[in-house]
């Protein structure tokens, strides 16, 4: 996947997944039908001083719905509801950039602790990694052109864990 896209190019991105999810440390699968895993994504700019939210793009979600969540300080998040059909989770959104500039992409997931998810203990912690591009480069080593020192700080189990994508628009 190429890392650099034009103003008015699409940036697709979707999300299709089984209700059956495995347990990462012991390999055992668990069935999540019908729940909300208040999945999120932010896209932010890198190339400012501090790294700031990405202004200058149109979102256009084809399957699901993406629901702006304000948070502070004019930050917010895009919080994803994914159609739950057929035993499948499914969510497609298109990221159409009218500016250019270094961007990253980051998923992460506001489960809440109290949710009773169907798993053998009552309050089970459910952490969700995502996997962007099936483990593909996802152009990690744009994140050493970023302007902010935090986010150079950022590893590589970090970036593959929360599902992050650089990219650039030209």
């Amino acid at each position: 996947m190429e890392d650099t896209i034009s103003v008015g190019d699409t940036l697709w991105v979707s999300s299709f997944f089984e209700d059956v999810l495995t347990e990462k440390a012991s390999g055992d699968t668990h069935l999540f039908d019908k729940n909300n895993f208040y999945s999120e994504f932010v896209l932010f700019q890198m190339d400012t001083m501090p790294i700031q939210q990405a202004e200058g793009f149109s979102y256009l979600t084809t399957i699901g719905r993406r629901d702006i969540v304000p948070l502070h300080g004019g930050i917010y998040t895009n919080l994803i509801t994914p159609v739950y059909e057929n035993g499948e989770y499914k969510f497609k959104i298109a990221l159409i950039p009218s500016q250019k500039g270094l961007y990253y992409l980051t998923f992460t997931s506001v489960l809440s602790p109290d949710t009773k998810y169907g798993l053998p203990c009552t309050y089970t912690p459910v952490y969700l990694d995502y996997d962007t591009n099936n483990g593909a480069d996802n152009h990690f080593y744009l994140i050493e052109s970023s302007m902010d020192t935090t986010v150079k700080k950022t590893t590589l189990d970090e970036f593959n864990r929360y599902g992050c994508y650089c990219f650039v628009v030209k």
